[in-house]
């Protein structure tokens, strides 16, 4: 490479992460930092950096994941900025310190409890927690290194959603990769101690190469690793990535054996998995904190539409222990006792509360397309503002457009995925009704895919000739 090539691609990526850095830090409002209000003036950059990306960048699609690593990276280094700094803010989600106390033991005493010698932990699958025990020695050293994989990870991701949508125009590329840029949830989600990035980045793989017909042997194999991490990871991300296996199977012909295989690898996990709980419990369980997940889910919300009170009030006021048989002392019954009663009234509470529970479900779905979604996690960077209300607004309308394309054009691969991503969608609906952001991030990679696509078709006739 030529010193003058070397110069002008430096120049190139300097532009860009200027850019970003001032985009960015409109949103996470640090005193030392320049800050947007306006959000006319928050408009009028992301325009100047189209018209940059369009005109003057040349090349663009290979440098995709040195782009979007340079933005997570970047983000990781504004937190330096943050009053009273510390690496353990990467733990800052409540569901980080029991990750994170279960990643120590792995390594500290090879159990699988949040103390050595405690209680067996039953709630979560270990491929996140043997991850965290890896990459940070058992919790001995910072959570830096799983950060920065994760942010390859996400990374990847839109780098891979890019390729996925393969478009040779620039307005297309440029347009989708600033959306990317710009939208916080997967970057949110790849600076924090949780398992969400990897899922769907599991999801992503098993998405992408469910097309592919070349290297399929290998890809089967990828599957076989894909199923067997999702497992031990969330049962929705293990779902829909098992259908998307399917998929894969019956386009590419595989084998009835080849397919049993897949089969047989979760039975035989989730099977392993209740016979060692079932070394603690007395019985086979693969669960036992199910029904505890469906109180917190599913009942507290609705009865906190019931009672017109926040879902907060619920939870604190231990209003859903009323629930339960009145012939139980709650006081005598341990943890999993208590949510193997809630597992039992769950049937009839649903029939005797359904109204309640389709209205906590169309609030859930509404949230999924609220202009502003909710701003969490303010010790990784808060990400929130006319900014954020902006991105959402031009995205949410993108996405309708391409819903009625999606309809107008069906395709049967593109049909497939749809269905599948829509049974993603009513998992997460039907078992979960609490915390949208981390729920939407699974479905967000298809709904830029979408958007690619049907750019791809308004744009495809104009041709650009760059400076």
């Amino acid at each position: 490479m030529n010193k003058a090539l070397s110069f002008k691609i430096l120049s190139v990526f300097t532009i860009r992460f200027l850019f970003v850095l001032v985009i960015t830090t409109s949103n996470f409002k640090f005193d030392v930092l320049p800050l947007i209000n306006d959000w006319k003036v928050y408009l009028l950059f992301i325009i100047l950096w189209f018209l940059f990306e369009i005109f003057f960048n040349q090349n663009l699609q290979n440098h995709y994941l040195f782009i979007f690593f340079g933005i997570g990276f970047l983000k990781i280094l504004l937190i330096l900025y943050t009053k009273n700094f510390d690496l353990n803010i990467f733990y800052g989600a409540p569901d980080s310190i029991p990750l994170k106390e279960l990643g120590g033991t792995l390594l500290e005493c090879f159990q699988y409890s949040r103390n050595c010698g405690g209680e067996p932990h039953f709630q979560r699958g270990p491929s996140y927690s043997i991850l965290i025990s890896i990459f940070t020695l058992g919790t001995k050293i910072s959570p830096i290194f799983l950060i920065i994989i994760q942010i390859f990870l996400y990374a990847f991701i839109n780098t891979g959603i890019i390729k996925k949508i393969n478009s040779k125009n620039s307005i297309v590329n440029s347009s989708i990769m600033i959306l990317l840029a710009v939208y916080p949830s997967l970057s949110i989600f790849s600076r924090i101690v949780l398992y969400e990035i990897w899922g769907v980045f599991c999801l992503f793989i098993a998405w992408y190469i469910s097309n592919e017909n070349k290297d399929s042997k290998r890809n089967y194999y990828y599957y076989l690793l894909l199923i067997s991490f999702s497992v031990y990871l969330q049962i929705q991300f293990f779902i829909a990535i098992f259908l998307f296996f399917l998929k894969f199977c019956y386009f590419n012909k595989v084998s009835l054996k080849k397919i049993l295989i897949g089969f047989l690898i979760p039975v035989l996990l989730i099977f392993a998995w209740g016979f060692r709980n079932a070394t603690h419990l007395g019985h086979w369980d693969f669960n036992p904190y199910s029904g505890c997940y469906l109180e917190k889910n599913i009942i507290e919300p609705t009865e906190a539409i019931k009672n017109n009170v926040s879902n907060e009030k619920i939870r604190n006021s231990s209003t859903t222990l009323s629930l339960l048989n009145e012939n139980i002392d709650v006081s005598k019954l341990n943890k999993i006792e208590i949510c193997e009663e809630f597992l039992k009234i769950i049937p009839s509470y649903y029939l005797e509360n359904i109204n309640y529970i389709f209205e906590n479900y169309k609030n859930f779905s509404y949230g999924f397309f609220k202009d502003n979604l909710v701003c969490q996690y303010k010790e990784i960077g808060c990400e929130e503002g006319y900014w954020f209300f902006i991105i959402n607004k031009i995205f949410n309308y993108l996405l309708i457009i391409s819903f009625i394309y999606l309809a107008l054009k069906p395709n049967k691969k593109e049909l497939i995925d749809f269905l599948i991503f829509v049974i993603l969608f009513l998992l997460i609906l039907v078992l979960v009704t609490i915390d949208i952001p981390r729920m939407r991030i699974a479905l967000d990679i298809y709904f830029f895919y979408l958007i690619g696509r049907v750019f791809n078709v308004l744009f495809k006739d104009i041709k650009i000739n760059r400076l």
